[in-house]
């Protein structure tokens, strides 16, 4: 099932990078690396079976902090 998950993300990466360096978008070519690397981290957590913590409450609080700086 690991493979499985590898392998998609692989793919992702196969058909979205070659844009991003060919049209020389790095900022947003290193956003992509960074969350592609969290999502194939917990893809992989979850295929193992291993609980993750419940982040709702958590995520709130960062987009209302975030909400409070421009408005």
């Amino acid at each position: 099932m690991i493979f499985l998950v590898v392998l998609g993300f692989g793919l992702m990466i196969f058909l979205e990078m070659p844009e991003l360096i060919q049209k020389k978008y790095y900022r947003e070519l290193v956003v992509f690396c960074i969350l592609t690397l969290i999502g194939l981290i917990l893809s992989i957590l979850l295929t193992l079976g291993v609980e993750l913590p419940y982040l709702d409450p958590l995520i709130k609080k960062a987009i209302t902090g975030i909400g409070k700086l421009f408005y």
